[in-house]
């Protein structure tokens, strides 16, 4: 299995009060489709496509449900895959479920994907970072 694709189709930021406090930062994927693609230049492999929508959302610690903000990503993923590869994976989608091992090789890509992103739509909208960003300190020497 490879990775040969990962594209985003919508990107969503929204800070819902004036003022952020810390909060409990939630991260969630959620693996909506997954379809068989044909690209010409696989010869002997089979192409997925897997949907997804990734959030970031802080919510009020004292308030545990009230979001302070909410970060979205929707998009797929496209790997190459075998046939022998295909045939688990597209059982396992008829109960809407993806294997494990595949689910954190996914989840990783869309982190590695997004992140920088969303460091940067946090910065716009005065959010703090959910990613511990570098410092510079002025050393005793």
């Amino acid at each position: 299995m490879q990775l040969i694709g990962f594209n985003l189709s919508k990107i969503s930021a929204e800070k819902f009060n004036k003022q952020i406090k810390k909060g409990n930062q939630n991260i969630n994927f959620e693996f909506t489709e997954l379809e068989k693609e044909k690209i010409s230049l696989l010869k002997n492999g089979e192409a997925l496509k897997i949907y997804f929508t990734h959030t970031l959302s802080v919510e009020d610690e004292e308030k545990k449900e009230e979001k302070q903000s909410e970060i979205i990503f929707q998009g797929n993923i496209i790997l190459t895959v075998t046939k022998e590869e295909l045939k688990p994976l597209m059982k396992s989608w008829k109960k809407k479920q993806i294997p494990n091992p595949l689910r954190v090789f996914l989840s990783n890509v869309i982190l590695q994907k997004c992140t920088p992103q969303t460091v940067g739509l946090q910065h716009e909208l005065n959010i703090p970072s959910h990613v511990p960003l570098p410092r510079v300190n002025i050393g005793k020497d």
